[in-house]
């Protein structure tokens, strides 16, 4: 993947889920867990179309195809929570750690941030 010169900038700001790090695998699983846990089946497809929406969005969107979900905000929490059990196996994407590096080598500030 080719990036464009980062020399004319300061500072860099990255978000986090999908950008730095390669989460998304983690969260299909956290969703999946949750849904057999209430009985019903998560297709990872519905997951990886819902990228960068809000938690309460994909409970919502649960919810609408009938899925008996429970409190909305115990399902995220019990929903974060088996994600971040993971969280020590999720990777970065090897192109961005180059671009950091590099960034970091010439003193640029760098700052990630995140909805999650």
């Amino acid at each position: 993947m080719q990036f464009p010169s980062l020399a004319k900038y300061k500072g860099l700001i990255f978000d986090l889920d999908g950008t730095l790090i390669n989460s998304m695998p983690y969260h299909v699983f956290a969703w999946q867990e949750m849904g057999r846990r209430h009985g019903f089946t998560v297709d990872p497809d519905l997951i990886y179309s819902m990228g960068g929406v809000s938690s309460r969005d994909v409970v919502l969107k649960f919810r609408e195809l009938g899925f008996q979900v429970g409190d909305i905000d115990t399902f995220i929490k019990n929903k974060i929570a088996i994600y971040r059990q993971h969280i020590d196996e999720v990777k970065t994407y090897q192109s961005i750690e180059t671009i950091l590096r590099q960034a970091k080598k010439d003193g640029k500030k760098i700052a990630a941030g995140s909805g999650s």
